[in-house]
């Protein structure tokens, strides 16, 4: 079964949360698992869908003004969080240390992690993707291998966030690939992973050839309540 998580980012009012909820709140599929990562002040109004986090704190609990931990998450119902998006990795200069953290602190109270990795279009031109994800791919070796059989993984270009362009399917196939068996190799265990970047309505179909995937990281194209049920619809 696939994995399906939107992810909503800083987006939506309220009132747009509202209908955006009931417009969802009756889908259901026997082929794909769904989750909803909402902004942190609206997972209230999702509770009674399959709910994710798009980010929790490093720090276990305390004073940070402004975070929230991996424990209050879980006291919220929540299933799966994102970690080390390329936009916090940037804009917020998020580091390995503190991703690593935050990997240990949803482990713990049985929230599985999405670990976000992904080249920029400099590394792509460079022909340094390979040599991204392996750095970004090392902070599993901070977990055991029952950890890291938990965690997904989301592959997601830089350069394909929020851009409309997507990579070939046989790009994707072979970084999916690369992904997969990278860890298989450290770690001797198998793990899922997502696709990220730009997916959408128009081109689910095309994505859905891509046979070695175990799911999508939808941002954008998840803020339509009823067209984002239809992407979902449209996957075997």
């Amino acid at each position: 079964m696939k994995l399906v998580v939107a992810n909503h980012k800083m987006n939506l009012t309220k009132e747009e949360v509202l209908s955006y909820v009931d417009s969802v709140k009756d889908f259901a599929s026997n082929t794909v698992e769904f989750v909803f990562c909402p902004s942190t002040l609206y997972l209230p109004y999702f509770s009674s869908l399959p709910l994710g986090s798009q980010d929790v704190s490093y720090l276990k609990e305390g004073s940070l003004t402004g975070d929230v931990s991996a424990k209050q998450l879980k006291s919220m119902g929540v299933l799966y969080t994102l970690v080390g998006h390329s936009e916090r990795r940037v804009k917020l200069h998020e580091n390995p240390e503190m991703i690593q953290k935050k990997i240990e602190n949803l482990l713990n109270e049985g929230i599985i992690p999405i670990l976000c990795i992904g080249e920029s279009i400099d590394e792509k031109e460079q022909g340094k993707v390979e040599e991204v994800l392996d750095r970004e791919l090392a902070i599993l070796s901070s977990f055991t291998k029952e950890e890291i059989a938990s965690i997904v993984i989301a592959y997601e270009p830089m350069w394909a966030i929020g851009t409309g362009v997507l990579p070939t399917n046989q790009e994707i196939e072979n970084r999916v690939r690369y992904i997969k068996e990278k860890v298989s190799s450290l770690y001797q265990v198998s793990i899922r992973v997502l696709y990220g970047g730009s997916v959408n309505i128009d081109n689910i179909d095309t994505l859905e050839k891509v046979s070695n995937m175990d799911g999508y990281l939808v941002g954008g194209a998840s803020l339509d309540g009823p067209r984002f049920l239809s992407l979902m619809e449209r996957m075997r």
